[in-house]
């Protein structure tokens, strides 16, 4: 299931909750923030979501859960999925270092 702008602003909402004073904010936040981690979406729409995520907070979140479940998924991936994510994260890793070297 793709990832829309809505459903990024949901999870950035999700995100900031865990951030809250209010523990029902938190509690809730942290049950469905467990659930989309068990979901691959979140991992094959990782592109996008770092692409359109408005908050830094949500993209280290997403690229955390990544590392942590990419063991477990990246031989059940297609092989253009598998090539089209390192593509990505190489080119990520370049404008990266661009960055560093202009900055």
């Amino acid at each position: 299931m793709p990832f829309t702008n809505s459903k990024i602003r949901t999870l950035e909402q999700h995100i900031n909750n865990i951030y809250s004073s209010d523990p029902n904010l938190v509690t809730g936040s942290n049950v469905v923030l467990t659930q989309l981690k068990q979901q691959d979406s979140l991992l094959l729409n990782i592109q996008y979501i770092l692409e359109h995520a408005s908050l830094d907070r949500t993209k280290f979140y997403v690229l955390v859960v990544f590392e942590q479940r990419l063991p477990s998924i990246w031989n059940g991936l297609s092989a253009d999925k598998r090539q089209s994510l390192r593509q990505y994260f190489v080119g990520l890793f370049m404008k990266f270092a661009r960055a560093e070297l202009t900055g």
